[in-house]
């Protein structure tokens, strides 16, 4: 019996990775597949077990760069993909099972924690004529409500008349939000002026349905002391993060006295954390602006609220907005604001948190957020490090001749009777062998592979460990 040592790189095992983004590719970077029709490109991952298709999401842009519009069919350089990296799987150097898939070239894509040695691969395939073989869905939208469903338990819905965000469920429990709210103050020649989120009036409101995100476009006019501001703002919805890639927020000339931005709880919430200095959020009067918030926060602030049910974290960066900007915080079961101005919504201040900037920059403002959600806890400067340090992503483009090539040439030689011996291999599970094709040859939990009747040729020989997977190729020879 031949005895066989494995010097290979070990690979994380679908374990381990930060549970949260999505990514997003545009369609200039998989030249590839430029103008091919969308219907054709399907996403994979390979594990120890084999090739499974995963939920992808491709959704066309016009020259303008909306989403909201028919095109046609074919992937075009802005258009983008996207999928949760969550999926992914392993390297490997074997070929998807499908004949027709070995006549295009095939894309990897392989993500990485820049915080840990996680990684994942997944790779992207033209396979003409496979139909739709997936019903998993990470988001929902229902049309009659406006509202959205993430991972198929936390609910979304917004204002009916306004469409400012309103509800927030978790496994269809209680409402744990009041709404978002806004206030901008200012003063004029009839004295002190109030706008807010109930002065809105939505003009368009668009949807962009998918399996893996909801795409929300809201254009919005707001008239400030007689001069009408247009707002725009687009919102990504994933299986359990939400993005908001840059709102608007216009600041007009004049004397503005602030701007707050925030969010009102409902009794049902439990408390909101400001960057570890956690407050009740349970009616009893607390109050503050006198927060300040420096320069080296304002990029990635974070705000963690907690219920029984899960935990919600905010990252914006809110950076030009004021020189001096701050914390807003407002606790009172009997309404009002830390600002001044009058309560809106339920007219119950529950753990009302959010960001105060006095004396605006005037001009339009970029706001980039992101929100987080988990039934565990979630640290808040852990979650911050992942806003300021996305996923890296490498993109590249393989070739069924050249891993075909690849794979002869780099193969070790096995002369063998009839079985093979695996060794110096710790915390081995189960071993798999796989054909050129992709096929599942052997599966066994001993470290002994009997090849006895199998032919000459190049096999991939899959090795589940406790910590991580190895992968081999190798030549057998009768």
């Amino acid at each position: 019996m031949k005895k066989y040592s494995f010097f290979v790189l070990l690979v994380s095992f679908l374990y381990g990775f930060r549970d949260f983004e999505p990514i997003v590719i545009i369609g200039e970077n998989l030249n590839v597949f430029a103008g091919v029709p969308i219907h054709e490109l399907h996403l994979f991952r390979y594990t120890e077990t084999g090739w499974s298709e995963i939920p992808v999401q491709i959704d066309e842009r016009n020259s303008e760069g909306s989403f909201f519009f028919s095109d046609d069919g074919l992937l075009d350089d802005n258009d983008e993909i996207s999928f949760q990296p969550q999926d992914g799987g392993i390297s490997t150097g074997i070929w998807l099972n499908y004949e027709k898939s070995k006549a295009f070239p095939r894309v990897k894509i392989e993500i990485r924690d820049p915080f840990s040695s996680d990684n994942k691969v997944v790779y992207l395939y033209r396979c003409p004529e496979l139909g739709d073989t997936l019903s998993k869905e990470y988001v929902g939208y229902e049309d009659s409500n406006d509202a959205i469903w993430l991972n198929h338990s936390i609910r979304i819905g917004f204002d009916n008349e306004k469409k400012f965000m309103d509800e927030l469920t978790i496994d269809r429990g209680p409402d744990i939000l009041d709404r978002s709210k806004f206030r901008m103050q200012g003063n004029g020649i009839l004295g002190t002026w109030t706008v807010t989120e109930e002065d809105q009036s939505p003009e368009s409101l668009l949807i962009k349905k998918g399996r893996v995100r909801i795409l929300r476009w809201l254009k919005t006019k707001v008239e400030v002391v007689g001069i009408e501001q247009i707002v725009y703002s687009l919102t990504e919805y994933y299986r359990n993060f939400v993005q908001v890639p840059g709102d608007t927020l216009p600041i007009p000339e004049g004397n503005i006295d602030f701007v707050r931005t925030s969010m009102d709880l409902t009794v049902n919430s439990l408390e909101s954390d400001e960057n570890n200095s956690s407050i009740q959020a349970d009616g009893v009067i607390d109050d503050g602006i006198h927060y300040d918030v420096y320069d080296n926060q304002i990029k990635h602030k974070w705000f963690k609220i907690k219920t029984d049910y899960i935990n919600l974290l905010t990252v914006g960066d809110y950076s030009g907005i004021s020189d001096e900007p701050k914390i807003y915080y407002y606790d009172n079961e009997q309404g009002g604001s830390a600002d001044g101005t009058d309560d809106t919504g339920d007219n119950k201040s529950i753990g009302d948190i959010g960001m105060f900037f006095p004396s605006p920059s005037s001009g339009t403002h970029i706001i980039r957020t992101n929100i987080y959600f988990s039934k565990s806890d979630l640290k808040g400067e852990e979650v911050k490090d992942y806003f300021d340090h996305p996923l890296d992503v490498d993109v590249k483009e393989e070739f069924y001749e050249e891993i075909l090539e690849d794979a002869f040439q780099k193969t070790e030689n096995i002369y063998y009777n009839g079985s093979f011996h695996i060794y110096g291999v710790e915390g081995m599970e189960e071993v798999y062998l796989y054909n050129l094709t992709g096929g599942l040859i052997i599966k066994s939990k001993t470290s002994t592979v009997n090849c006895k009747n199998l032919c000459s040729g190049i096999y991939f020989l899959i090795i589940k460990t406790k910590t991580g997977v190895i992968e081999e190729k190798f030549l057998l020879f009768k």
